[in-house]
């Protein structure tokens, strides 16, 4: 809960600062209201700091997420966790394969967000507009297997989720199947 409060704090002071730079009349003379209501912006370093911060608690939810389930996960340096629970022999995907996928996309609290096990997609690895994490770790797997990708907000939606079911800040766990390649 403190964490999504912190990111909806960071999230309405980064739009405010964004308004706030943008005002002014079309000469771009700032109005002197405008010049008295006016914060300070914050600071690079400032910025990185919080980043840094809320990147951190994430981790954490994350990581304290995969102790409680004990999923024996293996990580990247990206911050993309995997697991691949029901393996298959053959050709790892790699970039440019195109995938036929079935997934459900859950959230860390166990909330689904959909559903597509019954509806698969396909993609091209590293070329279509899917999220980055999942390109990542698509190429884990092999036609076939199953496995568990645990995408955490940068590698997913982001800041502002997907605008439908997936909030903003979003770590989302994918359990995908791998159809053909």
């Amino acid at each position: 809960m403190i964490t999504r409060n912190l990111y909806f704090l960071l999230s309405v002071f980064m739009t405010l600062v964004l308004l706030n730079s943008c005002k002014g009349d079309s000469s771009g003379a700032t109005t002197s209201t405008n010049q008295s209501t006016k914060q300070p912006n914050p600071t690079q370093e400032e910025l990185f700091k919080m980043n840094k911060h809320l990147m951190n608690e994430e981790r954490s939810r994350i990581n304290h997420f995969i102790k409680r389930n004990r999923w024996p996960v293996s990580s990247t340096g990206t911050g993309l966790k995997y697991w691949v629970y029901e393996t298959t022999e053959g050709d790892s995907i790699k970039e440019r394969d195109i995938v036929k996928v079935r997934y459900n996309i859950l959230l860390l609290t166990g909330d689904t967000c959909y559903k597509r096990w019954d509806q698969p997609e396909q993609f091209t690895v590293d070329f279509d507009q899917v999220e980055s994490g999942l390109h990542e770790g698509i190429k884990y797997m092999k036609k076939g297997e199953k496995a568990r990708l645990i995408l955490p907000p940068h590698l997913a939606h982001g800041l502002i989720g997907d605008m439908n079911k997936i909030p903003m800040n979003a770590t989302l766990i994918y359990d995908i199947q791998v159809i053909d390649q």
